[in-house]
């Protein structure tokens, strides 16, 4: 039996892209869905036009759920502050959570 359990819920693609990215790069494999009803918004329930994450293994829940309060922390943040990349010394705003010159992790 295969386990498949929905991690979040994105407000559009972009949101979820950016989450499957930080999430891939912690190692939690997931898969996305709903990606391409996200233009039926007007003739479905928003809740079933949405992009949804789904976690592919039981045993990375807790990481997952961590990367995503990590990213939902970012994206509540105040974006006239920044943040200095640890590798290039770049400003970048601080709900970055990749550095946009040299793509370096900005998340602690």
């Amino acid at each position: 039996m295969t386990f498949a359990k929905q991690l979040y819920a994105a407000a559009n693609l972009q949101d979820a892209q950016m989450l499957m990215d930080l999430l891939a790069e912690a190692g939690v494999p997931v898969t996305l869905r709903n990606e391409n009803l996200v233009g039926m918004v007007a003739f479905l329930p928003e809740s079933a036009t949405q992009p949804t994450i789904w976690l592919e293994e039981e045993k990375d829940w807790e990481r997952g759920r961590a990367v995503v309060a990590v990213f939902e922390e970012r994206r509540r943040a105040d974006v006239d502050e920044e943040i200095t990349c640890p590798v290039c010394g770049e400003a970048n705003p601080i709900n970055f959570e990749l550095c946009w010159k040299c793509r370096a992790s900005l998340v602690d």
